[in-house]
């Protein structure tokens, strides 16, 4: 998280996480635990939830935590050669 510091330097940020497995814990409270933590050891503007200027991504996988430091957009719709019952009929998305 030391590197996240530079980045927010002067600028709102929010935080958001995603997670996948079980956990004694719900998103919005690692994001509320973390996000108070860089407000606390940052030289940030401070929280903005709607609009920041940076978000600080985190994955939560079972019992690992990743920082998202790059994200890379998809083609996006189905995968090619999806195929999905319905009825009797087969529907096929190429």
């Amino acid at each position: 998280m030391a590197e996240l510091g530079d980045t927010l330097t002067g600028k709102t940020f929010a935080v958001r996480v995603q997670r996948s497995g079980i956990h004694d814990f719900r998103s919005i409270d690692l994001e509320r635990e973390v996000g108070g933590y860089l407000l606390d050891h940052t030289q940030s503007a401070g929280v903005n939830l709607k609009t920041p200027d940076v978000q600080v991504m985190l994955q939560v996988h079972h019992d690992r935590l990743f920082v998202v430091t790059r994200r890379r957009e998809g083609m996006g719709g189905l995968s090619i050669g999806y195929t999905r019952k319905r009825g009797d009929l087969d529907f096929r998305w190429l």
